[in-house]
């Protein structure tokens, strides 16, 4: 009994957080002993999360994660083909066959062996690959060895590795996550396409967490919104930010220039960067953006006019342009409620035009949540343009007392 109190005092653990992962390491350590693993720990911006070096095992581990929480019924395609991608012009890797597990403690996995030549070393490496799933985030443990003589030490190792790890946050039950009709926190309502999910409220603040400003009543709510392919590993198909004093008039392009060329103003700094002072019917807007994606537009576009309901109206651009010099299709939508401005933006590779249909669809029935107390800014001359039908300037309203003043002149130089 006292032999096995010592025992239990000399072996211990050191307990390594993964940042940004709710994730746990515990490297095995005992008093007096160098330990046999060596780690060093990155950060929430790097995209090594943790990295491990056992060199009595002649092994390496690494620990890197997704942005968001997949759905392992859906992404078996997508793991099998990041885990046998090569990024690296200096390895040469062959992937083997993916197996699909049940661990005990981790739960779901896919595993896949490798064969890996580094070229630059002239060495042969075995290596493993386990991808699972968490709260918010998918993590991908990769473990290489030069012990290439024995096809089953690389498997001892990883089981090694994985038996450190526990989960301290498990992931979201599929049917939880955000999908179909989503309320988001910035006060409105969008449909969702199948295949496509917003990310929780935790996976939004680990991108950003930038609050809606002003005095409103979504005042202090997450100020950006994202919508990912559950089909893919890491595709962000669009993404919603609401500003305050962002407030364009939204009105037809056909019956109102200086509204177009605001919006189109305001629409290029927000899908390339920049800054701008836009002057409109109701105050002056002064942005200074810093885009994710900064899509340079090839022209003015396609700007549509959408009636969202009776008395709120939206502008849809889709233009062509580049980013990073590889040529895009972008969409952006824009509306406007009480004092914030709601910009959608999302883009296309070439070949992939049925992401911005599906975007447009979905936008286009969005819904300000009691939107009747949130109406669009619009300045007197802006409400009289909406109502008035005829936008030839011979046809306005107010050459209406024309003919009466004509008509009292003639009166009275008559008399």
């Amino acid at each position: 009994m006292l032999a096995s109190l010592l025992a239990l005092q000399l072996a211990s653990a050191e307990t390594l957080r993964v940042p940004s992962l709710p994730v746990t390491v515990e490297v095995p350590e005992e008093e007096g002993v160098m330990p046999a693993w060596s780690h060093t720990l990155g950060d929430a911006t790097t995209e090594v999360k943790l990295a491990m070096r056992n060199l009595e095992a002649y092994s390496d581990a690494a620990i890197t994660a997704t942005a968001y929480q997949p759905d392992m019924e859906l992404v078996r395609e997508a793991v099998q083909e990041q885990l046998a991608q090569n990024d690296d012009d200096v390895l040469e890797i062959t992937p083997g066959e993916l197996e699909d597990i049940e661990h005990e403690k981790l739960g779901r996995m896919f595993v896949m062996p490798l064969q890996v030549h580094d070229t630059w070393m002239e060495q042969d490496l075995l290596a493993r690959v386990a991808f699972f799933s968490v709260a918010g985030a998918g993590v991908s443990l990769t473990v290489k060895t030069s012990k290439v003589d024995d096809p089953e030490h690389v498997k001892l190792v990883m089981d090694e590795v994985l038996d450190m790890i526990t989960v301290d946050t498990p992931p979201v039950p599929a049917e939880e996550l955000p999908r179909g009709r989503v309320s988001a926190e910035a006060g409105y309502d969008i449909t969702l396409p199948n295949g496509w999910r917003a990310l929780t409220l935790d996976e939004s603040r680990r991108l950003s967490n930038d609050r809606v400003g002003g005095e409103s009543e979504f005042s202090g709510a997450l100020a950006d919104f994202y919508v990912v392919d559950e089909s893919q590993l890491a595709k962000q198909t669009f993404k919603c930010r609401t500003q305050v004093d962002a407030t364009l008039e939204v009105l037809d392009p056909e019956r109102s220039e200086v509204a177009r060329e605001n919006f189109l103003t305001f629409s290029r700094v927000m899908l390339r960067g920049g800054k701008v002072e836009i002057v409109t019917g109701t105050e002056e807007i002064y942005l200074d953006v810093l885009a994710d994606n900064p899509i340079q537009p090839r022209d003015d576009g396609q700007i549509d006019f959408v009636h969202l309901d009776d008395e709120r109206d939206a502008y849809l651009w889709k233009v062509e342009g580049t980013l990073f010099d590889d040529p895009v299709t972008a969409a952006l939508f824009y509306t406007a409620y009480g004092e914030l401005g709601l910009t959608c933006i999302a883009f296309a590779e070439e070949g992939d035009d049925a992401l911005l249909g599906s975007f447009e669809s979905a936008v286009t029935q969005l819904d300000i949540r009691d939107g009747a107390s949130h109406p669009m800014p619009l300045s007197v001359k802006a409400k009289y343009t909406r109502w008035w039908p005829y936008s030839n300037p011979l046809l306005q309203l107010y050459w209406a007392p024309v003919p009466l003043f004509l008509l009292a002149g003639w009166l009275i130089f008559k008399d």
